[in-house]
């Protein structure tokens, strides 16, 4: 079924920072390695291990252009897990 999901998330980080809320952005990456995944041997993580995602400068470990922060949102560094 096809929900639009990034279309109505980009409305609503607009909407939220119109109306003076903040905006958290939270990305997920991992050393070249995966060193730092913290169970990188099992579930979605190995998944991310053994496909080289979200890898550290690479593409796949980059905001999508539509949900890039913007000036006044806040990035969080450090991730390691999904959830």
């Amino acid at each position: 079924m096809l929900t639009d999901l990034l279309k109505k998330s980009v409305a609503v980080a607009a909407k939220a920072r119109e109306c003076g809320a903040k905006v958290f952005h939270i990305g997920i990456q991992f050393k070249q390695n995966h060193s730092d995944n913290p169970n990188g041997g099992m579930g979605i993580l190995a998944g991310c291990k053994g496909g080289e995602l979200f890898t550290e400068g690479t593409w796949n470990a980059d905001f999508c252009d539509t949900m890039k922060p913007q000036d006044g949102d806040i990035t969080i560094i450090g991730k390691r897990g999904l959830d």
